[in-house]
């Protein structure tokens, strides 16, 4: 289904619960992706002088996406449970 690029701003008026269930696990399968590419980048920068000189501000953020890619995975994953 198309979406919306603004957050929530999808209408699904005209969807089914089918249509509904294949856009959040497609959404599941992309944090997945986005948060093991997150993962796979960290662990080759960690050794870079660029990770070196970056700000801890700008550091923080970056050590956070893994976790916040799972926080949205696992309440996707709920919100599929309940629909079940």
């Amino acid at each position: 289904m198309a979406q919306s690029f603004i957050a929530g701003g999808t209408s699904y008026e005209n969807q089914s619960l089918t249509d509904i269930i294949k856009d959040i696990t497609s959404w599941i399968e992309y944090s997945e992706e986005v948060k093991a590419e997150v993962v796979r980048l960290l662990a080759e920068l960690k050794n870079t002088k660029f990770y070196k000189n970056i700000s801890y501000e700008y550091r923080a953020m970056i050590l956070e996406m893994p976790q916040i890619c799972q926080t949205n995975i696992d309440d996707l994953k709920r919100t599929l449970e309940s629909i079940n």
